[in-house]
């Protein structure tokens, strides 16, 4: 199959590898810092361009090209910067057009990158396992830059509590069978919108418009995105593959404790960290009660929170495992203008037993799915 012409005049950039962050205790489990109330912020609604073109089926077979980049990989062109990636998972291709080759069944990797996708933060917008193409929408995303920052950003911001992303991405994976039945090769290519323009709906009006420009290749978040999903793919279980990410990469979020509140700072987007934040809550075992994007609500329960202590001792505290306990809470995000999210837990309710700290204690849950 012939690579996306986007590919071809990709620049790799060097990746930083092998952050290991660990900590030996929990700051502030003995202290009782009050909650303070906290405004909520508001997600515009973007209107998003069609689709990638979608690829013609008759050609899907074609792979010279394919065949060429092999060639040129067997005569040791290697691009540094990359992970060392496993046995199981290697990089082929010329440097501009790095592709990675997996030695599992296409049926076997495609489930892979669906959960990578949703690991990441994206959501996926189209899968067609026909032609092994996946491809997530467009998410919002924000970045510091000269002029784009500052106190006027953060005004701008403040009055009517926004987010505005500074641009667009997309991500779409292809994959195909590579030289035998038990090898798949995954290509990504990325795209991104630039924002042009920022104006109000109705002039004097409080509620604002965004227009983008073109879509155009993402030479370093294909990098990226790459990178990750090496990672992502040695790993042989989920669990296994978060663990290689941590290990990999620098982690994006951080439980953040103050005088008197704690909070998760993330450096992703509020579109990303709002989907992964779905996503860490059901895996630690929340039941959803109600979701609202707009304000950066989520609310839910839990059953059986006592589970949340596994491997956390608190100095003098002894939990009841066998207590019929349940506790309800409300999870907050709100982006920042730096181009992160903050992420509080409030509105804690208990039921049935005492849960000591228990604030701090699922902050720091949350955190382990989103680093």
């Amino acid at each position: 199959m012939a690579l996306d012409v986007g590919l071809r005049n990709i620049t790799l950039a060097t990746m930083a590898t092998t952050f290991l962050v660990g900590c030996s205790y929990i700051p502030g489990l003995a202290k009782d810092e009050e909650t303070q109330q906290r405004r909520q912020s508001m997600v515009a609604n973007l209107e998003v361009p069609p689709a990638f073109t979608a690829p013609d089926p008759r050609q899907q077979l074609v792979i010279p090209e394919i065949v060429s980049a092999r060639a040129q990989a067997a005569q040791g062109e290697r691009r540094a910067g990359l992970l060392q990636a496993t046995a199981d998972v290697r990089f082929e291709g010329p440097p501009e057009a790095r592709y990675l080759v997996v030695s599992h069944a296409p049926d076997d990797v495609w489930p892979r990158l669906q959960l990578f996708l949703q690991e990441e933060g994206y959501t996926i917008r189209r899968i067609e396992p026909a032609i092994g193409l996946m491809e997530t929408d467009w998410t919002g995303m924000s970045e510091s830059q000269p002029g784009s920052g500052g106190i006027m950003r953060f005004l701008r911001v403040a009055r009517d509590w926004l987010f505005k992303p500074d641009y667009l991405e997309r991500v779409r994976l292809r994959i195909e069978q590579g030289e035998d039945a038990n090898q798949t090769r995954v290509f990504v290519a990325t795209q991104r919108m630039d924002l042009e323009g920022d104006e109000p709906l109705v002039t004097g009006g409080e509620v604002t418009s965004f227009k983008y420009g073109s879509a155009r290749p993402a030479p370093e978040m294909d990098v990226e995105v790459l990178g990750r999903l090496a990672a992502y793919l040695s790993g042989k279980t989920e669990a296994e593959s978060r663990a290689m990410l941590a290990a990999n990469f620098q982690p994006r979020a951080q439980v953040i404790y103050e005088e008197k509140e704690y909070y998760i700072a993330t450096s992703q987007s509020y579109p990303r960290t709002w989907n992964r934040t779905g996503l860490a809550l059901d895996r630690l075992g929340f039941d959803p009660v109600s979701r609202d994007e707009n304000k950066g609500i989520i609310v839910v329960t839990h059953n059986r929170p006592q589970d949340l202590y596994e491997g956390i001792a608190i100095r003098g505290v002894s939990i009841d495992r066998q207590a019929d306990i349940s506790v309800q809470m409300t999870v907050k995000l709100q982006p920042q203008r730096d181009g992160g999210t903050q992420l509080r837990v409030e509105d804690i309710t208990v039921t049935g037993g005492e849960l000591p700290r228990f604030d701090v204690i699922v902050l720091e849950r949350i955190n382990e799915q989103l680093r």
